[in-house]
């Protein structure tokens, strides 16, 4: 998958970026930009590629990117409830946005630590989600020197709160796509979308390549087998429906395109370590919705 450079325009009144991107699906294409941003998903979920992670997003997560990590956020058209379903608040900023001394000055050690980070890719867990979503909304209204000063203190807090890398590799050593990992991966999930099974001999097929050599290109592009990868996509799009509808859990079980309950509950608790009537009673207790 080729990389599209993001040029950011900022404005000139300003010294960071800050902005909302809402739609039906949040409009993300796998792509570099040599800000770092910060991103708080307000509606929606999917998969987000952040370097050679590949994982599931919801409503409350809240992550940073530091410069030219290549990034996407996958919606399915297939999910969205609205014209507005997909909403992602965005804050974007140069290192030196305030001069090339601030993030070295000895009161700043937990903020470059936490920058040195974001070369991987950073999730927040909570309680630093809640403490740090009133900042960051205030940032979208306030003007003048408080912006700034708002701005760092926000950095702070989530500087010192807890915080899990992403990618197993830095900003220059990630995803090795290419064109035709790229329509594999637009055939894998237009498949999902329109609820077909998807196995791995017809995807190896899509490529013209044998099953063997299919598994090996695969998990040299994505760092994941291609079985994994199928099963995680369905529990990312199992998570959203528990997150954001109703439904029972063997009607979601189906609609993410399981066969069974049983398989269904087994690879669920593998992968978030929890049942699903679990996970929805945590994620609702959390205050997500």
């Amino acid at each position: 998958m080729k990389y599209l450079y993001e040029k950011i325009l900022t404005n000139p009144l300003n010294s960071f970026h800050a902005h909302d991107e809402v739609g039906p699906v949040i409009n993300c294409v796998f792509h570099v930009h040599s800000e770092f941003e910060l991103v708080y998903v307000v509606s929606s979920f999917g998969t987000r590629f952040v370097g050679d992670n590949i994982s599931n997003f919801g409503a409350g997560n809240l992550t940073m990117i530091g410069p030219m990590l290549p990034h996407h956020y996958y919606n399915s058209p297939s999910d969205s409830l609205s014209k507005s379903w997909g909403h992602a608040r965005l804050l974007q900023f140069k290192e030196d946005f305030a001069g090339p001394m601030l993030f070295k000055i000895p009161e700043m050690k937990h903020v470059r630590k936490m920058l040195d980070a974001a070369s991987y890719g950073i999730e927040f867990r909570e309680p630093a989600i809640r403490q740090g979503l009133e900042l960051f909304n205030r940032l979208f209204k306030i003007k003048g020197g408080r912006r700034v000063a708002l701005f760092l203190e926000l950095l702070t807090v989530l500087s010192e709160s807890r915080y899990v890398k992403l990618s197993s590799l830095a900003a220059s050593h990630t995803l090795r796509f290419d064109d035709r990992m790229d329509g594999i991966m637009q055939f894998i999930h237009s498949e999902m979308e329109a609820g077909r099974d998807i196995s791995l001999k017809k995807a190896a097929s899509f490529a013209s390549m044998s099953p063997e050599a299919f598994c090996r290109y695969f998990r040299r592009a994505s760092l994941k087998g291609f079985v994994e990868y199928v099963v995680d996509q369905k529990i990312g799009k199992a998570c959203g429906m528990l997150l954001n509808t109703s439904k029972g859990i063997s009607e979601i079980c189906y609609s993410s395109g399981f066969r069974n309950l049983s398989n269904f509950n087994r690879h669920f608790l593998n992968i978030k370590g929890m049942t699903p009537k679990e996970y929805r009673k945590t994620v609702h207790s959390a205050g997500h919705l």
